[in-house]
């Protein structure tokens, strides 16, 4: 007999689930590898990340669910399977001859275990050892207690129609109460959804609104303070923006998971049922990130920083660390502040000052590493890599150098 494995309601043979299971498991192991090995310190490692989990995910939570969907499928068709057993009983007909006449209609999802069960009867297979093995295939727990009053029934003698009509009406009534408990809780589950979708909304309002402006803020004076390094933690390095995001974006998945199986479980009483609601919540939290949260623009991000830094008083930004994929030049910058300034409402002189690149006096690890250049009027990318951004004013000649490291 095979080994068996039990979620939930349902129960999976060990050949089917474990293939799932396996073939998702090495196929996140790969991914996650493969990024680790080849993207480590990129943010395209989050992605593959995710990629990885979801990978694993979909398929194992899909098939769980699919398992779920065809369990209270059974138990829909099952009380109708009782009622026509009912009837060819009152037609004189003994169980088995019954269960041979009803294989031939359609029960859904139950038909494949009625004929099935019908099949055992004719190999000779005893009636009582055939109903017991057809409980134990539909895999519902109020299918088998049902079959073992029937058999009851069946063993001692005496009205098995009538019995099996109170059985059926009994099945109905507990799909009935299934149905109510999930209309009474539907708004439970709205309400999950709703909340999810407010976190977005703040995460959004964060993420376009408030965190770019946090590390743009100047320092003015010959101290020249930095502001937003590591949440004010002396001697550590700057965490990146697209980390910070990183990390709301995985907060919004792990609610997602657990939001969605929750309301399966207030709704349906399942967790396999909020497998559902979890990867539709999952869906609007990617398709919210992909669309509404854009990836943090270096250039962007100089730019603001210039915008509010007058040339001629001496000032310090410190901008922040940013995953560099493509070359930035002076003239890039010059046009991003000059629509800043628009945006502003502030006047355009010139470009507000001249622009050039540095080296950082600290090092820039990125430049020794050969991964990028520092031109005067450009930063040429080799290889993609994090870099750190600071600003200085020169009053003297009424330019700004941004420091690289």
């Amino acid at each position: 007999m095979p080994l068996k494995i039990r979620i939930g309601k349902r129960t999976y043979r060990v050949s089917d689930f474990a293939v799932v299971f396996t073939v998702s498991l090495l196929f996140a192991v790969a991914v996650i590898t493969y990024g680790f090995y080849k993207y480590a310190d990129t943010p395209y490692f989050y992605t593959l990340v995710f990629a990885g989990v979801m990978g694993f995910i979909l398929p194992v939570g899909g098939y769980i669910y699919y398992g779920y969907v065809k369990l209270q499928e059974k138990e829909y068709y099952f009380p109708q399977f009782l009622k026509d057993l009912a009837d060819g009983a009152r037609a004189g007909l003994s169980l088995p001859q019954a269960v041979m006449n009803v294989s031939k209609i359609n029960y859904g999802a139950l038909t494949d275990d009625v004929r099935r069960l019908a099949t055992y009867i004719s190999w000779g297979v005893p009636f009582d050892e055939a109903m017991r093995r057809f409980a134990e295939r539909t895999g519902s727990k109020m299918i088998r207690s049902s079959v073992d009053l029937i058999l009851e029934a069946y063993t001692a003698g005496g009205g098995i129609a009538d019995i099996l009509d109170t059985m059926a009406e009994d099945a109905g009534k507990m799909r009935s109460l299934k149905e109510e408990r999930k209309t009474r809780f539907s708004g439970f589950i709205s309400t999950m959804y709703a909340v999810y979708v407010i976190f977005l909304l703040i995460v959004m309002v964060l993420v376009n609104a408030l965190l770019p402006e946090i590390p743009t803020m100047p320092s003015f004076g010959k101290s020249g303070g930095t502001l937003f390094v590591s949440f004010g933690v002396a001697g550590a390095k700057p965490i990146p923006e697209d980390e910070l995001m990183a990390i709301f974006f995985h907060l919004a998945m792990i609610e997602a998971v657990f939001a969605g199986l929750l309301a399966g479980v207030a709704g349906e009483g399942s967790i396999a049922a909020g497998i559902k609601h979890a990867l539709i919540l999952i869906f609007i939290g990617v398709a919210v990130f992909q669309i509404f949260i854009p990836i943090p623009d270096p250039v962007d991000r100089i730019a603001r920083a210039i915008a509010k830094t007058p040339a001629n008083i001496d000032a310090t930004v410190f901008v922040g660390r940013y995953f560099v994929d493509r070359s930035i030049t002076v003239g890039m910058i010059s046009e991003a502040v000059e629509d800043r300034l628009k945006q502003m409402n502030l006047p355009i002189i010139g470009s507000r000052g001249s622009i050039r690149f540095d080296i950082d006096s600290a090092g820039c690890e990125p430049c020794s590493s050969g991964y990028i250049q520092v031109l005067p009027d450009a930063i040429i990318v080799k290889r993609p890599a994090y870099v750190t951004f600071r600003i200085k004013t020169d009053p003297d000649r009424g330019a700004y150098v941004i420091y690289v490291s």
